[in-house]
């Protein structure tokens, strides 16, 4: 299923080595992990099996103070920080999905649009290092 609020993009590497690409890049990339929610782990506490899914939850602090520091941009603390899922299918393949942020802010104003559109670009490129 594919929709035009989400990116994906498959990997060529296994399902380890595209979180450890993800994790290298973000912090090559002077972003921080704020935690990895191994989704799989997490399934398998309540007796359901699933295949592994990581979502990492990254931030810049920069684009993050933009929002935080601002009373009527705090709406969209529910959206932070940024996430990027890594995850297998049954066919043994690897895909990384995002929201998409930048067609997420052509419904804001200029002042907010400019952070999440920085933001995205340099999830674009976090991703983009990754999977070469």
């Amino acid at each position: 299923m594919e929709t035009k609020i989400f990116k994906v993009d498959k990997s060529r590497y296994s399902f380890d080595e595209t979180c450890e690409k993800i994790s290298s890049a973000v912090l090559d990339k002077s972003w921080k992990i704020s935690v990895v929610h191994d989704l799989k782990e997490t399934m398998a506490k309540s007796g359901v099996e699933v295949l592994p899914v990581k979502v990492f939850a990254v931030c810049n602090p920069v684009y993050a103070a933009m929002m935080l520091q601002n009373d009527d941009y705090r709406i969209l603390s529910s959206m932070m920080p940024c996430r990027i899922s890594v995850y297998e299918k049954s066919d043994k393949s690897v895909s990384v999905s995002r929201m998409d942020s930048d067609l997420f802010s052509q419904f804001l104003d200029n002042s907010l649009k400019s952070a999440i559109v920085r933001a995205s670009a340099d999830v674009e490129e976090i991703i983009a290092i990754a999977l070469k």
